[in-house]
């Protein structure tokens, strides 16, 4: 808008300053008499309108107020559609709570509002079809029929709608995410993806849970290369592209280790390994260990060989170490007494480690990071909450 009059402000006065002429006017006022230039006039014009956009950002407090002033008048007619369209029928929605508190009164029988009032109060499907069939509450019951479909896990139900949903209101941002949510529930990851993207371009999706879902995505599409190049830090993204390609699995397995060491990780890595010679197994653990020499499994992983190999004096110096620098584990207190039992044939310290691993739990290695499910394996989508690419190694 600004722009616009100063462009036909700027050609209004070239248009003075070609014609060459002053067309002063006087004002008076007070017994005073001034006399001013039009030309005059129109470039002060201009500066005060530049003057008021570089002071916008200064005064934003006043945007603030009005967001206050919004807040503080949900009820009135004129906010509380655009209120209710965009918070409707979600359930403990601190916004919905705050309108029901009032009384329907406030709004004229059979009144849009009125409608939105009976569908809070009383939701039921034939309240969301009078929403829906209603233009300006459309939106809203659409919300209401997708709502109750999802609560009686009517997967085609839901489909259906959000799909005519996504045609008449292509820009809504919830419907995207609602279509996400089930796509990715239902493992249609070509879909779940175009999805993903429509959510990133529309900037609704943080940063950090696009590459999380959208590498969890690649991976149900057994794109595991970029999977893993956008989530290296996730280890089954990594023994997933490491089986794809044998020649540069070492690699791979020795960056994942490098950012989450894991047993797995571990194990992986001893199989492309156990068929060389005692000398070459342990160089080879070294230098895979190498990337991560500080972490406790890296001390574990040392010792784990050391002890296949017989090299039994080597293992129990590392494992000895490992139990001195960490809390001691159920892991750590197994290994002890195997070591005690197979190396050096001591049974009743062997027995005295398998009775302190007995009181021992071992932590569950994989963790939601939305709803805190703890379980021994990994999950490409929670089976709890079935967030997708949420699920990380805690152990």
């Amino acid at each position: 808008m600004l722009k616009a009059f100063l462009i036909v402000a700027g050609l209004v006065l070239i248009g003075f300053l070609i014609m060459d002429e002053t067309y002063n006017f006087s004002v008076t006022a007070f017994g005073y008499e001034l006399t001013f230039s039009v030309v005059l006039l129109i470039v002060g014009i201009i500066i005060l309108c530049y003057l008021l956009h570089l002071l916008k950002k200064p005064f934003g407090w006043i945007k603030n107020y009005k967001t206050y002033r919004f807040q503080k008048n949900l009820l009135k007619k004129e906010n509380f559609l655009t209120l209710v369209l965009t918070t409707v029928l979600d359930k403990n929605n601190v916004a919905q709570k705050m309108i029901m508190n009032k009384e329907k009164s406030l709004f004229a029988k059979g009144s849009t509002e009125q409608l939105l009032f009976e569908a809070l109060f009383n939701p039921s499907e034939q309240i969301f079809e009078k929403l829906k069939n209603n233009k300006a509450t459309e939106l809203a019951g659409i919300r209401g029929l997708y709502l109750s479909a999802k609560e009686k896990g009517d997967i085609d139900t839901q489909t259906q709608i959000l799909e005519k949903a996504d045609t008449t209101y292509p820009d809504v941002i919830w419907i995207k995410q609602a279509q996400l949510n089930l796509q990715l529930l239902q493992n249609d990851w070509q879909n779940a993806l175009q999805s993903l993207e429509k959510l990133n371009k529309a900037k609704s999706i943080a940063k950090e849970k696009y590459i999380k879902i959208k590498a969890c995505i690649l991976y149900g599409l057994k794109r595991y290369k970029e999977a893993f190049e956008l989530t290296p830090d996730n280890p089954p993204m990594a023994w997933a592209y490491a089986d794809t390609v044998p020649n540069k699995s070492n690699d791979i397995l020795k960056k994942s280790w490098s950012l989450t060491p894991t047993w797995e990780t571990f194990e992986r890595y001893y199989e492309l390994i156990k068929n060389e010679t005692e000398a070459k197994q342990m160089k080879s653990i070294e230098w895979f260990v190498s990337s991560n020499e500080a972490a406790k499994l890296s001390l574990l992983a040392v010792a784990d060989v050391a002890m296949k190999n017989h090299l039994w004096g080597v293992a129990k110096e590392t494992l000895q170490n490992a139990i001195n620098s960490y809390e001691l584990t159920r892991k750590m207190a197994l290994m002890m007494a195997e070591l005690e039992r197979n190396g050096w044939h001591h049974e009743e310290a062997a027995k005295e480690w398998e009775n302190k691993a007995a009181q021992l739990e071992e932590a569950p290695a994989w963790v939601c990071s939305q709803c805190h499910h703890k379980g021994a394996e990994w999950d490409n989508i929670c089976p709890v909450c079935n967030s997708c690419g949420s699920v990380v190694y805690k152990g």
